[in-house]
């Protein structure tokens, strides 16, 4: 009788890279929900509350997550571009 270890290849770099990647993309997604919560934060203290020094804590907040989102976006798109490269060619390894 086989153990379902025996029958489940072991994952390549490439697999575990890829794994690595969808947890990067998660982050993506949560960094444009922050983004969206300060906008929303941000324009309660500008316009509701008038407290322009919290507003402006909050701006550098956004200002801060808005270039987290780009970074990751931006690491995600060249590890992407690198694992179809290495899939193309018929490699499995990073």
């Amino acid at each position: 009788m086989t153990t379902p270890e025996e029958t489940t290849p072991e994952k390549t770099s490439l697999d575990k890279t890829e794994d690595m990647l969808s947890g990067l993309k998660e982050m993506i997604h949560y960094a444009k929900s922050n983004i969206e919560k300060l906008s929303e934060f941000w324009l309660f203290m500008e316009d509701e509350v008038k407290r322009k020094e919290f507003a402006e804590k909050i701006d550098s907040l956004l200002d801060k997550q808005s270039s987290l989102h780009s970074d990751l976006e931006e690491t995600s798109n060249e590890i992407q571009v690198e694992i179809n490269r290495i899939r193309n060619e018929g490699g499995d390894s990073l």
